[in-house]
């Protein structure tokens, strides 16, 4: 399970992005996201998800209080990524100015995804707090997990 603020990723790193979803349904496993923008490049990637896969939503998240931090729960593990501040806001508003795949500026998308980011990411096994996120999870989506 995850949330993310924009899935960027599937702007920059397609084939992975894809290839992450098809090792997902080949371990029969379901990835649940929550996506925290609900602009027209944050809907784009609903193309991307296999729907037997992959249930996500645009609903207002549980998480928007973390603000631009990308959080993932598998078992026990925690992956937070945080990038840094011009990053997020040069992110930002990609997705808020942009209205259709030929209109994107693509000039800006790569100035965004080749120039040098500052990140912090954080791996943590930590039980007790695996389960208070995945009972975010379990509220927003009505399933235990």
């Amino acid at each position: 399970m995850g949330y993310n603020p924009h899935p960027w990723f599937h702007l920059v790193q397609t084939k992975q992005e894809e290839q992450y979803i098809k090792s997902i349904n080949l371990a029969r496993g379901k990835l649940y996201l929550i996506i925290g923008g609900r602009t027209y490049l944050d809907k784009w990637v609903e193309k991307f998800f296999d729907k037997n896969t992959v249930a996500h939503s645009f609903g207002r998240s549980v998480f928007e209080e973390k603000g631009l931090d990308y959080i993932n729960v598998i078992d026990d593990y925690i992956l937070t990524v945080k990038l840094d501040g011009g990053t997020t806001k040069e992110i930002d508003n990609l997705y808020k100015n942009t209205d259709s795949i030929e209109k994107m500026n693509l000039h800006n998308v790569l100035k965004i995804f080749n120039g040098k980011v500052k990140a912090g990411i954080w791996l943590e096994k930590n039980p007790q707090k695996a389960e208070k996120i995945k009972g975010r999870f379990t509220r927003f989506f009505g399933i235990k997990f």
